[in-house]
Parts: C-alpha cells; sequence; structure tokens
C-alpha cells in the first residue's frame, strides 16, 4: 500500500520536522502538526528549532533516549504526539527555554573509504593519505573493499 492511499482527507500527520521527510517523500499533506513549528524557543531567532530531545525535556519532562543509545522512530513518533496532546489537553506553554547540551568530543575521527580495490595495499594509502592513521580493512567482495581510516581528533586538520 502506497504512503498516498494511507493519507485520506481526514487524516492528520503528527511528528516532529515532518516537511523534512514530506520533502523527501514529495508529498504534500494538507493537514500536517509539525511540533518543530508549533514549539520556539525563548530569546532565540524564530528559525531555529527546537530538538525533539529538548522538547521531551522540557515540556513533557523526561529524557527521549538515554546517552548513546540508538534512536528508535517508533519513541519518537510517540513523543510528537504526547507533545500535541499536551498542547492541546492541558494548554503547555509553546514558548520553551534553551536547553544546553553537554557534547563529548569524540577521541577519534573516522573515515569510510569504500570501492577500494581489493589490490591496492595499507602501505600505498599511506602515501596518499597523509596523517598517522590507523586503516581497518573490511572485505566486502571479491573485487573491492571498505576501509575505515581512525586519526586522533588532535591531529585532524578541517
Amino acid at each position: 500500500m502506497s504512503m498516498k492511499k494511507l493519507l485520506s482527507h481526514g487524516t492528520i500527520l503528527i511528528g516532529h520536522s515532518l516537511h523534512n521527510d514530506l520533502r523527501a517523500l514529495k508529498i504534500d499533506h494538507a493537514r500536517v502538526i509539525d511540533t518543530s513549528y508549533v514549539f520556539k524557543y525563548r530569546d532565540q531567532p524564530s528559525n531555529r528549532r527546537p530538538s525533539l530531545c529538548n522538547l521531551c525535556k522540557s515540556v513533557l519532562g523526561f529524557e527521549l533516549r538515554k546517552k548513546d543509545s540508538l534512536h528508535n522512530c517508533l519513541d519518537d513518533a510517540c513523543t510528537a504526539m504526547k507533545l500535541v496532546l499536551a498542547k492541546i489537553e492541558c494548554g503547555v506553554d509553546c514558548i520553551i527555554p534553551l536547553v544546553r547540551e553537554e557534547v563529548q568530543e569524540p577521541k577519534v575521527a573516522k573515515l569510510l573509504v569504500h570501492r577500494i580495490p581489493v589490490v591496492v595495499h595499507s602501505e600505498e594509502l599511506h602515501k596518499v593519505i597523509p596523517g598517522d592513521i590507523t586503516i581497518e580493512v573490511k572485505i566486502k567482495n571479491l573485487k573491492s573493499k571498505e576501509l575505515i581510516l581512525e586519526e586522533s581528533v588532535e591531529q585532524v586538520e578541517v
């Protein structure tokens, strides 16, 4: 069944940053509640949109996911629905405080390089790619391999 068949005229889509998904799917739907547009940060430019994790913490009072947890689209959908219900049923404020999250610096920078011919040896790559790098080879098939190049963050030039 196609996505358009699921979206009848009376269907209301609810989610976070749905405009991105709808644009990617090339779907235009009239009834959309996008929580990234419903809620705004206090004292921030109007184009700065709160993340779903920040909304969950500020409006609903709990963490959407624990640190280092994998993304779960079902949790995101349920949280967006809870945010809309909180707005409709409880009249929660649409203006939320900016939540600053501490971002951990990665200890290693990784670069995935794929479709490298199997005949190319690691020594040849060290000649082409500067710096003190570690190369992890993953053979994908008989003709090509993937390489994961690791370099400590202090050495990475941006």
